[in-house]
């Protein structure tokens, strides 16, 4: 028997009904599913949410997704950053007045201890003690950062436009600099279980940092241009590129674990979940590459664009984000929002 997928774009009348009964419910909802997004289902087989302006989400072009320890997901858009509860979309201005303008969000993540960090076109911003703070001034003057990414340590990785490679939390320090990267705009970091930090570039290909020293990776890669960066717990690398997928092994790039179909094509956005599995944003959709092989998105299952970000929330849900909105998938009867986002 075939399960197709459950498609819901509710109104926001009827999500503010549900806030309420589910908000008293949210006591006997406590338990996180194990296996949000089941790795052994077609894509038809999950229930999908949508959000897009035709039902309340108030962004344009969805950057980046990250979650704060408090349950709330936090969106990055084109025209502001957002906190939603399950239901509503709170802008950043709303939550704290006297903050800056938080347009044109680029980067978004937690670090290791729970705070938010926030990259803009031209700031660094933690939201600390309810309010969002400008780090900018902490970093090197006229600092423009490119880059922004959690380190292994739970600290913040960050790469500028004066070629500098940033690490830190409460203060930052520079971990290496090359004048290389005042030309070659660094646009993707990471930091593998080795302690390599990773720099994909705009142009100029894939670097990394061993000891302060800036290492250029030999070998072939589909395209020059690095859009996503995936460390992986053994040391190992996924590259998403303009012209296909790549994969470093540890020693070299290696073509062998890379599907041929994803060789070819552009990737925009990579996530591992929780399950092992690499979910890849193509532009005809979503891929998953498990451990039984490569699982290709469906065209006639739901679709709003190639996906420039992919979240997977503390629940195990995968949050998709387009520059039409947001999808959601899940494998269960539907989004607990009164267990997830408020504990």
């Amino acid at each position: 028997m075939t399960i197709f997928s459950i498609f819901r774009e509710g109104s926001p009348g009827r999500r503010q009904v549900l806030s309420f009964l589910l908000g008293m419910a949210a006591t006997a909802c406590l338990v996180p599913s194990a296996d949000a997004v089941d790795p052994n289902r077609a894509f038809s087989q999950y229930i999908v949410d949508r959000w897009t302006s035709k039902n309340g989400f108030p962004g344009r072009q969805v950057s980046v997704f990250a979650q704060t320890p408090d349950g709330y997901l936090w969106v990055g858009t084109t025209n502001g950053l957002f906190r939603f509860d399950g239901f509503n979309f709170v802008s950043a201005q709303e939550l704290d007045p006297t903050s800056s303008s938080l347009t044109g969000v680029l980067g978004l993540m937690t670090d290791g201890y729970g705070t938010l960090w926030v990259r803009t076109q031209g700031a660094i911003l933690r939201f600390h003690n309810g309010g969002f703070e400008d780090v900018t001034s902490e970093l090197k003057a006229g600092s423009f950062i490119t880059a922004m990414s959690q380190s292994i340590d739970g600290g913040v990785l960050l790469s500028s436009l004066h070629g500098e490679i940033l690490h830190g939390r409460e203060s930052f320090s520079s971990i290496a600099t090359s004048a290389r990267f005042q030309t070659a705009l660094v646009i993707a970091t990471a930091q593998t279980s080795d302690s390599k930090v990773w720099l994909g570039t705009r142009a100029d290909g894939l670097f990394y940092v061993s000891n302060g020293r800036v290492v250029p990776v030999q070998g072939d890669l589909p395209d020059r241009k690095i859009n996503s960066l995936l460390p992986m717990k053994d040391g190992t690398l996924w590259i998403g590129t303009d012209a296909g997928l790549a994969f470093w092994n540890g020693v070299a790039l290696s073509k062998k674990e890379v599907p041929p179909s994803l060789g070819r094509v552009h990737i925009s956005a990579l996530l591992q979940d929780r399950n092992g599995n690499i979910w890849i944003s193509t532009p005809g959709g979503l891929a998953r590459l498990g451990a039984k092989g490569l699982v290709l998105q469906e065209k006639t299952e739901p679709f709003i664009g190639e996906a420039t970000t992919l979240f997977e929330d503390r629940d195990g849900n995968l949050w998709i984000g387009s520059a039409q909105g947001i999808l959601l998938y899940q494998s269960g009867p539907g989004i607990r929002r009164g267990a997830r986002w408020r504990r």
